[in-house]
């Protein structure tokens, strides 16, 4: 074999096994346990994956309202926050899809008990009140997650959309919102190819999509 030839096949050899790496970094859920992760591989599952997308939030909101801390995965603002009613404002951050087993291991958690049998997605960084209701004190929080919970849907590429049948606020006011959707009326199986969440809201809306065929765990879909 000549020089150059040797020198084609280790290069060759490099590519392949550079190119291989980079697949495994970029699927790492996929070749080790959870258990196993790393932080920053958790924080990219968590935020970025296919049980997690970055989401936009478009809208506008009242003056002087109130945006939460933006938090890991969460939501912070990218423009507007003017004074009046009706300013944009652009919200970036994360859907996740909570009721994943391979998610509530990377999150080291569990559901509240009310959500067994739910399919759950979890939105973190919405506004206050994110209902459109003007914040009148914790008397109104029922009020606001009832709103919430009849502006959302979830659907798949075979089934109509469906509402959830419970909204909760995680953290005592502070952490994402949990959407619980009862798998009673919504089954998602290998048939669908796609599942979208989306939130109308008077003052803002967030639309995300999950492709079910990367939403793969220990061989079977994980949702």
């Amino acid at each position: 074999m000549s020089h150059l030839s040797r020198r084609s096949v280790l290069l060759g050899t490099a590519t392949v096994c550079g190119l291989g790496r980079l697949l495994s970094a970029a699927d790492f859920w996929k070749q080790k346990e959870v258990a196993n992760w790393t932080e920053e591989e958790i924080e990219k599952f968590i935020t970025r994956s296919p049980w997690a997308k970055e989401a936009n939030v478009v809208g506008s909101v009242e003056s002087g309202e109130r945006q939460e801390t933006p938090r890991s995965g969460g939501m912070g603002r990218r423009r507007g926050g003017g004074g009046e009613r009706g300013s944009p404002v652009m919200l970036k951050g994360t859907v996740r899809w909570q009721s994943a087993q391979i998610m509530l291991a990377a999150l080291k958690t569990s559901l509240p008990e009310a959500f067994k049998d739910h399919y759950v997605i979890a939105v973190s960084g919405l506004p206050v009140s994110a209902s459109g209701r003007r914040e009148s004190g914790s008397s109104n929080t029922e009020d606001r997650l009832e709103d919430l919970r009849n502006m959302t849907t979830l659907r798949t590429t075979t089934q109509e959309p469906a509402g959830p049948d419970l909204v909760q606020r995680t953290k005592e006011g502070a952490g994402p919102f949990l959407f619980g959707f009862p798998k009673e009326t919504l089954t998602i199986g290998a048939a669908d190819k796609e599942a979208v969440f989306a939130l109308e809201a008077p003052v803002f809306s967030v639309r995300t999509s999950f492709s079910l065929k990367e939403m793969i765990y220990h061989g079977a879909l994980d949702v």
